[in-house]
C-alpha cells in the first residue's frame, strides 16, 4: 500500500467587510490582524479624516459570525501611523503606533483596554516601530531612534509593571526595526534593515537575555518596503521574508542562530514579499500581491510544506492590497486581511478558511483507520484527546516531549471499538512541543501537541 501526500485547494469565505463606514482610508498603513485564547479574532486599522483633519486608529474583535464595536484605541493626532498587533502569552492585545517622535501602547485584557502607556523612547522616535510578545510574558516594543539623524535601533519590553531600559540592537546608521518573532525554544528574534544605499541590507539578530546578537547579515540592494518574520509552532524554526531591488522576493528559515538559513522559496513574478503564519501543522503559509494595473492588486497565497511551496493560487477576493496574516488555534483556521486599493481605500476586508483537510496523509484504496484529533491545538493548560478505535485490542495512549521522555500515561488497556475522549492538563509543565502517541496491534499514530500558556 504506497501513502501520497494530496494538497487541496482551499475555499475561502465571502470577504467580510471590518471597517464600519466607507470613508476613504487614504493611508497606506496595513490593517492588522491577530486571535486571542478564546477564538476572538482582532483587527486594527488606521482611518484618516480630512475635514478636519484627524487620524484615528481603530480596533474592534470577530466572534461567531458577529463583529464587535469599534474602539477608538490610539490618541488622535495629526500624523500618526499604526505599526502593530500582538497577542501576548497571557492571551492580552496590544496595539502599538507612533507619530514620529513618540511610541504609545495599551492592551486588552479579556474586559476593557488598559490606559495608554507611553514607550520611554530617547531621544525619539523616527516613524519606526514594531512589537512583539516573548515567551515570559514581556510585550517587546523595537524603533528606531532619531537622534541627529542617525537612525540606531532600540529596544526594551514591559513586564506588565514597567519598562526595562532600554537595550541597543544595530550600531549602524540609518537602520530600521521590520518585526520580531519567538521561536519555540524560546528565543527573541528581530529583522532589521540598514536604509543608507551602499547598498541596502537586511540583519538578523537575537537575543540571549541581556542583549542582541547580530547573527546574519542577508543579501543587500533590499526593496525599503521592509522585511516579515514569523515563527513556527512546531519546532524552532523561524522564517524572514524579503524583496530586493531586483524584483526577487526570498523567503529563509532559521533553524538555529549558530547556523546559516535555508533558502525555501525565491520568485520575481510576484510584485511584494510575503506575509507569513505558520499553521499547528508545521506549514508555512504565504501572501504577497501582484498588481493588474496601478490601482488593481490581486492577493495570492502558497503553502510550505516540509518540501517544496505549492504553487500559488489566487485567494478569492477583488482587489487586494497590503496583507496581514494570523493563525486562529481555537478554531483552526487561517485568517487574512487586507486593503482593497493601495490608495485611497474605502474598506478592509478579511476572510479565513479551516485547516481541515489541508494536508492529510491518504491511502490509495483507502479503507477505515484508527483516528485521533486534539482540540484545541495549540493549547493552552487543557486539552481534549478524540480518538477512534475499529476493534477490540489493547492500545496504548502515551504523551511524550520533544526529547522523547515520558510524559503522562493518558490510558493503556483494552479498548471496544467506538469513540472516546480523554481530557488531560500539562498547566505543570512548560511551553513547548509535545508528541502524542497511540499504539495499536496494527497501527502507531502520532500526532504533534503544542503548548502555549
Amino acid at each position: 500500500m504506497v501513502s501520497i501526500i494530496l494538497i487541496f485547494l482551499q475555499t475561502w469565505v465571502t470577504p467580510i467587510k471590518i471597517t464600519p463606514d466607507s470613508t476613504p482610508l487614504t493611508n497606506f498603513e496595513p490593517p492588522y490582524v491577530t486571535s486571542d485564547h478564546q477564538g476572538k479574532i482582532w483587527f486594527a486599522w488606521q482611518e484618516d479624516h480630512w475635514a478636519p483633519i484627524r487620524s484615528y486608529t481603530l480596533a474592534r474583535y470577530y466572534e461567531s459570525g458577529i463583529l464587535s464595536e469599534p474602539d477608538t484605541v490610539m490618541p488622535e493626532n495629526l500624523v500618526f501611523f499604526l505599526q502593530g498587533l500582538t497577542r501576548d502569552k497571557n492571551g492580552n492585545i496590544w496595539v502599538l503606533g507612533d507619530d514620529d517622535s513618540e511610541i504609545w501602547t495599551r492592551y486588552y485584557d479579556g474586559t476593557q483596554w488598559s490606559d495608554t502607556i507611553p514607550i520611554p523612547v530617547f531621544p525619539s522616535c523616527n516613524h519606526a516601530a514594531t512589537g512583539s510578545a516573548d515567551s515570559t510574558g514581556n510585550y517587546w516594543v523595537a524603533w528606531c531612534t532619531g537622534y541627529f539623524g542617525i537612525h540606531l535601533v532600540y529596544s526594551c519590553y514591559y513586564n506588565g509593571v514597567e519598562w526595562s531600559p532600554q537595550i541597543q540592537v544595530s550600531d549602524i546608521g540609518d537602520s530600521w526595526p521590520y518585526g520580531m518573532a519567538t521561536s519555540g525554544n524560546g528565543r527573541l528574534w528581530l529583522v532589521w534593515g540598514c536604509l543608507n544605499g551602499n547598498p541596502d541590507s537586511l540583519y538578523v539578530s537575537t537575543y540571549n537575555g541581556a542583549n542582541w546578537s547580530t547573527d546574519f547579515s542577508l543579501d543587500g540592494d533590499i526593496e525599503i518596503r521592509g522585511a516579515f518574520i514569523t515563527s513556527s509552532l512546531t519546532d524552532s524554526s523561524i522564517f524572514v521574508s524579503y524583496r530586493k531591488g531586483n524584483g526577487t522576493f526570498y523567503v529563509l528559515r532559521f533553524v538555529s542562530n549558530n547556523l546559516p538559513p535555508e533558502t525555501l522559496w525565491l520568485n520575481s513574478e510576484f510584485e511584494t514579499a510575503p506575509v507569513m503564519i505558520c499553521d499547528d501543522l508545521g506549514q508555512l503559509w504565504l501572501f504577497f500581491c501582484d498588481s493588474l494595473s496601478q490601482y488593481d492588486y490581486r492577493l495570492y497565497y502558497a503553502i510550505w510544506g516540509g518540501d517544496s511551496v505549492t504553487s500559488p493560487q489566487l485567494v478569492d477576493t477583488g482587489n487586494a492590497y497590503n496583507p496581514r496574516t494570523t493563525f486562529d488555534p481555537y478554531h483552526r483556521r487561517i485568517w487574512v486581511s487586507y486593503k482593497d486599493a493601495p490608495v485611497a481605500a474605502q474598506a478592509i476586508y478579511a476572510t479565513y478558511t479551516d485547516l481541515e483537510g489541508i494536508h492529510e496523509n491518504k491511502q490509495i484504496n483507502p479503507r477505515p483507520k484508527n483516528f485521533i484529533i486534539c482540540t484545541p491545538n495549540p493549547m493552552k493548560n487543557d486539552c481534549i484527546i478524540n480518538y477512534v478505535i475499529l476493534r477490540k485490542e489493547k492500545i496504548f495512549l502515551n504523551l511524550y516531549d520533544n526529547s522523547g521522555r515520558l510524559v503522562k500515561k493518558i490510558f493503556n488497556g483494552e479498548k471496544t471499538p467506538g469513540t472516546y475522549s480523554e481530557k488531560i492538563s500539562l498547566k505543570e509543565y512548560p511551553n513547548g512541543v509535545y508528541h502524542l502517541l497511540l499504539k495499536t496491534s496494527n497501527a502507531i499514530i502520532k500526532r504533534k501537541l503544542v503548548l502555549i500558556k
